[in-house]
C-alpha cells in the first residue's frame, strides 16, 4: 500500500480511493474462504465502522463488495 497509493495519487487519483481499491482488491476478497455465514453481522459492523471513519460517501468499492458477501451467504 506505500508504493501503490503514492503512485496512484500521482496518476490524479484522490488518496482515500486508492486505499479503498486497495482493501477492495487484496483484503477483503481474502474473506471469501472464510465462513461468511457466521460472519454475516461483523460484515455489517465492519461496512458502518468504515463510513464512519472514512465519510459516508467514500470507500464505496469496498463497501459495495462487502455488501455483496453479505447477500451472497
Amino acid at each position: 500500500m506505500n508504493l501503490f497509493v503514492p503512485v496512484y495519487v500521482a496518476c490524479g487519483g484522490d488518496e482515500l480511493d486508492g486505499i479503498d481499491y486497495v482493501l477492495a482488491t487484496k483484503i477483503f476478497r481474502k474473506f471469501e474462504s472464510l465462513n461468511l455465514a457466521m460472519l454475516r453481522e461483523e460484515l455489517k459492523e465492519l461496512c458502518t465502522y468504515m463510513q464512519k471513519l472514512f465519510g459516508r460517501n467514500t470507500m464505496k468499492e469496498s463497501i459495495a463488495y462487502l455488501e455483496r458477501l453479505q447477500k451472497l451467504y
